[in-house]
């Protein structure tokens, strides 16, 4: 059954949307927000009109290439200095691999944006993850790490990627859906990692 329409009075819409009566006669004096009038010549609103005007505004994926930007690539170079220094994978890189590592995790974060907003293909985008992890993995390897230091590292830097991304979308779908996509573009990379490992020096994946 279809819900019955509700029609709002000029001092009810003010109220829903959170303005003084004043500045809503005017918003529909200018055509801002649709109104009807009686035979008696008052105002009225329909509140279903009103309730689009007050939905929190979606975010677009340009917007939210620009918040994985804007919350996260500021982590690649200050990164939590007092759990880091108390992780034993850190504590084996030395001071070049942590640089490189930084630029990896750089490169990281904007092939994820690109890939957000359509610049890069979703498919290209988890090619260029898959050779960046396989990159990553060697180095650790050559540097003596275990596969499971190796992972460990990387899921640090994955769930503060996740984490900041998400937490600065508002809730709602975007946010369920930006996790998600962004999580499954990383494990591209996280897989990349461990086939690495496991494969004979020099015999990786391509």
């Amino acid at each position: 059954m279809a819900r019955a329409r509700r029609w709002l009075s000029l001092s009810q819409a003010a109220a829903l949307l959170g303005v003084d009566e004043a500045t809503l006669r005017h918003w529909a004096d200018q055509g801002k927000v649709q109104t009807f009038r009686t035979p008696g010549g008052h105002r009225r609103f329909l509140e279903e009109d009103l309730r689009v005007l007050t939905a929190p505004a979606r975010p677009e994926r340009g917007d939210v290439a620009a918040t994985l930007r804007r919350h996260t690539l500021h982590l690649v170079s200050g990164l939590p200095a007092h759990r880091l220094r108390a992780a034993p994978w850190f504590a084996a890189l030395n001071n070049s691999f942590r640089a490189r590592a930084r630029e990896h995790g750089r490169q990281v974060v904007e092939l994820l944006a690109n890939s957000v907003d359509g610049t890069v293909e979703r498919r290209e985008a988890r090619r260029r993850l898959r050779l960046l992890g396989q990159e990553y993995a060697r180095e650790l390897r050559a540097a003596g790490l275990a596969l499971s230091q190796a992972v460990e590292g990387y899921c640090f830097f994955r769930d503060l990627v996740l984490a900041r991304t998400v937490q600065a979308l508002p809730a709602g779908e975007v946010q369920v859906k930006t996790a998600r996509d962004l999580g499954r573009l990383l494990d591209e990379m996280l897989l990349a990692i461990v086939q690495a490992y496991e494969a004979p020096p020099g015999q990786e994946a391509p």
